[in-house]
């Protein structure tokens, strides 16, 4: 065993390829550590990082206490992206997008290359790992003993505001689905949008959706219905 000193209170480390990476969670930095032990110190990234993968190019800490992770280039350059879930701890590489495990409201962050957040709620408790299997994303879930599958497929649903409103602005949209035709069940409430993503599917299965809108005076009739394969 070979020990080199010098960093402040590391928490996370990642290989770049040639040379490994820290997360310091005590002084908000990253370290460069060459094979033969030479470290070079950046400083700038959120706020107490403690996860940190590397993107293909760039180094990228999950920072627990401001909800926000930063991107570090190979020279040091960082940005940072606030908006995650709660208290990230884990990160990790999709191929395409970043993710955090947030531990502190049971979720997790996608966060694409230019920084823009989505956040999927629904994890065991306190999830404060994740890793890519090559299709999903998993989480590590502290406080339950668990694991958490995160499908990566996803279906985008539209729809159009209704032609009649009965007197009141339409406030928010119930979206229902279901396994099989007719056998729709609620899944969510959105606001006075027209869109919803929806990742909590398996790849390749057929899912049924309608659409009811909502307004002061209550919920409306359903749509017709669709039926769309996830991919």
């Amino acid at each position: 065993m070979t020990t080199y000193t010098g960093v402040v209170v590391p928490f996370g480390i990642a290989f770049d390829g040639v040379n490994m990476w820290t997360a310091n969670s005590g002084n908000n930095s990253v370290t460069k550590i060459t094979p033969t032990g030479t470290m070079t110190t950046y400083t700038g990234t959120g706020a107490v990082p403690f996860g940190i993968a590397l993107d293909g190019v760039n180094m990228w800490t999950a920072n627990k206490n401001g909800n926000s992770v930063t991107k570090i280039s190979p020279t040091g350059t960082m940005t940072t992206y606030v908006g995650t879930g709660a208290i990230p701890y884990g990160i990790a590489f999709d191929g395409v997008n970043m993710w955090t495990a947030n531990s502190g409201n049971n979720s997790v962050t996608k966060i694409t290359p230019t920084g823009t957040m989505t956040t999927y709620i629904g994890t065991g408790v306190r999830p404060v790992e994740i890793a890519f299997d090559g299709v999903n994303m998993w989480t590590a879930n502290y406080d339950n003993n668990s694991v958490t599958k995160i499908s990566l497929a996803k279906i985008t649903l539209n729809w159009q505001i209704p032609s009649y409103d009965g007197g009141s602005a339409i406030t928010n949209y119930e979206i229902y689905r279901g396994a099989s035709s007719g056998g729709e069940i609620f899944l969510i409430e959105v606001g006075d949008i027209l869109s919803y993503v929806d990742m909590g599917i398996s790849d390749g299965v057929t899912y049924y959706y309608k659409v009811a809108a909502k307004n002061l005076f209550g919920i409306g009739a359903q749509s017709n219905e669709v039926s769309v394969i996830a991919q």
